[in-house]
């Protein structure tokens, strides 16, 4: 399906909502005795701008900012290794073992994380959300390339053969 010019400045989303549009799926080969999971070249350039530009708009500058905005402890080692943190009640803590985030923050944040992702995913199809997106988009564009999630890849799928 071509699209006119002036319809093709926004790759990234048009790309994704043919995908769905045509119910395109990844393919799978056998390799190595394993069935793996195979995106072609265009699939794969696309699902890793999406998994960017979600990243800057549904996570990054939500609160894991306010948390991330505290003061760094000085180490000598640049690893924490020699930082120790010491409680209320003396309890001494390498930095390595001290929590971060309270439960009430992590609520708090996978809470405003779902919403925005949920929210990206109602107004994928507004073009002026899209105009917005594709400008984070190219903010994104030298992130480094995302890789496959062992955990999310582990868990069994089918997806129909092709010849």
């Amino acid at each position: 399906m071509t699209l006119p010019p002036e319809d093709q400045k926004s790759y990234l989303l048009r790309d994704l909502m043919l995908m769905r549009r045509n119910r395109v799926m990844p393919q799978t080969r056998r390799s190595n005795d394993n069935d793996e999971l195979l995106f072609g070249e265009d699939e794969d350039r696309i699902a890793a701008q999406l998994a960017r530009v979600m990243a800057v708009a549904c996570v990054r500058n939500t609160q894991l900012e306010t948390l991330h905005a505290g003061q760094v402890p000085a180490s000598r080692t640049d690893d924490g290794s020699d930082v120790i943190v010491v409680d209320a009640d003396g309890n001494r803590i390498p930095w390595s073992e001290v929590s971060r985030i309270n439960d009430d923050e992590m609520g708090a944040l996978m809470r405003e994380i779902v919403d925005r992702l949920y929210t990206f995913h109602r107004r994928i199809d507004d073009p002026a959300f899209r105009a917005e997106i594709d400008r984070w988009a190219a903010m994104t564009a030298q992130w480094d390339a995302p890789k496959p999630d062992p955990v999310l890849s582990a868990i069994p799928g089918e997806t129909p053969e092709h010849g």
